[in-house]
Order: structure tokens, then C-alpha cells, then sequence
């Protein structure tokens, strides 16, 4: 049985990370790829969005960029564009 010292002490010890949690490391600027492997990306999410869904991959700026001056929408909740300085 736990006293409540011996509760803290476990609490305060370094765990090992949980097995599903994402274990990519954040990107800054990411593509949300559609339903198949190889179609279009189908939005730019900033990096850490709650919104970019499972099939994302992490991108440098220049490859934000492109993508959203190529017709790919932007996410409505992070704004990318903004961000990015691209106004319509």
C-alpha cells in the first residue's frame, strides 16, 4: 500500500513515455496529405495544430509556402497564411 510520501515520490520520478503518443518530433509547418498515399496534400496546418489530422508530414517554410500560393487550402483554425504572410 501507497502512503501518501510514497504516492509523491512516485509521481515526482521520471516516467518512460507513453507507447501512443506521437513520438515525431514538431514540425513548424505541416502538410495534411488526402486519403490515398499519393494524392495532392489537401491542407497547411502550423506545426502543432490540433486540427491536422493522422497523414501529415512536417515541411520547411519555402514547401508551406509554395503549396498555399498553389491553390492548397489553408486551416481555418491555425490560419497558416497569416502566418506565413500569404493574403488573398
Amino acid at each position: 500500500m501507497l502512503t501518501t510520501r510514497g504516492a509523491r515520490w512516485w509521481v515526482l520520478q521520471p516516467h518512460p513515455p507513453f507507447a501512443c503518443i506521437d513520438a515525431r518530433p514538431p514540425a513548424e509547418w505541416i502538410l495534411e496529405q488526402g486519403l490515398n498515399r499519393d494524392s495532392a496534400p489537401v491542407t497547411v496546418h502550423v506545426g502543432g495544430c490540433h486540427m491536422a489530422g493522422k497523414r501529415w508530414k512536417g515541411v520547411p517554410r519555402d514547401v508551406a509556402v509554395r503549396a498555399l500560393t498553389e491553390g492548397v487550402q489553408a486551416c481555418g483554425h491555425c490560419r497558416p497564411d497569416t502566418l506565413l504572410g500569404i493574403f488573398d
